[in-house]
Parts: structure tokens; C-alpha cells; sequence
């Protein structure tokens, strides 16, 4: 009697899922990547300029009825070098491109 084998997947699947997994993985760095400098040069135009260590844990993104005007609020924690302090809150920039901000800052005790 013979026997029968599972049918074998072909060695080309193996390389397309990895260059779409490499892809995958190259697009969230370069969406991260951007989502930083965006959160740093709105933390700059309120008047933080030194900073490092950004964090952004979540992005909510509004609309205005009727247009289609986007405004951004982020959840966010970083460290401000000028007065050596972790810092977590949020920043929004609203439909008239004005920031905000409502940040808790920690002094870092060295």
C-alpha cells in the first residue's frame, strides 16, 4: 500500500513571506521614526527644545466636521536634558495648528 505524504510548500513561499516580513518591518521604523520628529518639533515650538528619550504611546488623530482638517493629540514620555527631568503627558495640535500642552514633569535624583 502507499502512502501519501502531506504536498510540500514550495521554497519560493518561504522567501516571499520573509521580504514581506522584512518589509513590515522597515515600514512601522520608518513610521515610528517619523511619528518622533513630529512629536519633537511640536514639543521645540512649545519651548522644549532639548529633548530625548521620546516615547509616544498612543496617537489619536480628529477630524472637523465638515472639513477635512486634521488635528493630533499624543500620549507621550520623554526626558527633557535642560532641566533634567522625565516627563509624561500629552500635546495636542488642534484644527488651527495651535499646541498645547499638559505635561507632569519628575525630577531625575541623582
Amino acid at each position: 500500500m502507499k502512502e501519501e505524504y502531506p504536498r510540500q510548500i514550495p521554497q519560493k513561499i518561504f522567501g516571499v513571506l520573509a521580504v514581506i516580513g522584512i518589509l513590515v518591518l522597515v515600514a512601522y521604523a520608518i513610521t515610528d521614526f517619523a511619528q518622533n520628529i513630529q512629536v519633537k518639533f511640536g514639543l521645540k515650538r512649545l519651548g522644549m527644545p532639548n529633548v530625548d528619550q521620546i516615547t509616544v504611546i498612543h496617537k489619536d488623530t480628529l477630524k472637523k466636521e465638515g472639513t477635512r482638517i486634521k488635528g493630533y493629540n499624543y500620549l507621550l514620555k520623554f526626558r527633557n536634558i535642560d532641566t533634567n527631568s522625565i516627563c509624561e503627558g500629552g500635546i495636542s495640535e488642534d484644527f488651527d495648528k495651535r499646541m498645547t500642552k499638559e505635561l507632569v514633569c519628575t525630577k531625575i535624583s541623582k
